[in-house]
């Protein structure tokens, strides 16, 4: 295989996970937290608790999922401030008819050193 055919592939493959978001989670890390949400006709914020041991970064973003009766709604958080072991941060969103919620955030896997 010549080294343009390598390279053409490698950047096909670099513009495909830009492209499809989806995908980025098979190449990284996705770490649940903890997400509370009261459950009655009208709830919110959502209330998303740092269950990991490290500190979470000011700029990283939670996918927080919030399933209701007319089916599941998504919020995404940007941390304003780092967020501490066992701190918690809030969401902005209202949702009517809540039943539970569910909330990650995603570490892109480290980018691999070429082998010398």
């Amino acid at each position: 295989m010549s080294t343009k055919t390598i390279l053409s592939l490698a950047a096909a493959g670099i513009a495909l996970a830009v492209a499809a978001p989806s995908f980025a989670g098979l190449n990284g890390t996705t770490v649940a937290l903890a997400c509370d949400i009261a459950s009655k006709e009208f709830a919110g914020p959502v209330k998303v608790k740092n269950t990991t041991a490290g500190t979470l970064p000011i700029g990283k973003q939670i996918t927080v999922v919030v399933q209701t009766a007319t089916g599941n709604e998504r919020e995404t958080i940007v941390l304003k401030k780092k967020l501490l072991p066992g701190h918690v941060v809030s969401g902005s969103n209202t949702y009517q008819n809540t039943g539970r919620c569910a909330a990650s955030l995603f570490y892109p896997k480290p980018a691999m050193k070429p082998r010398a």
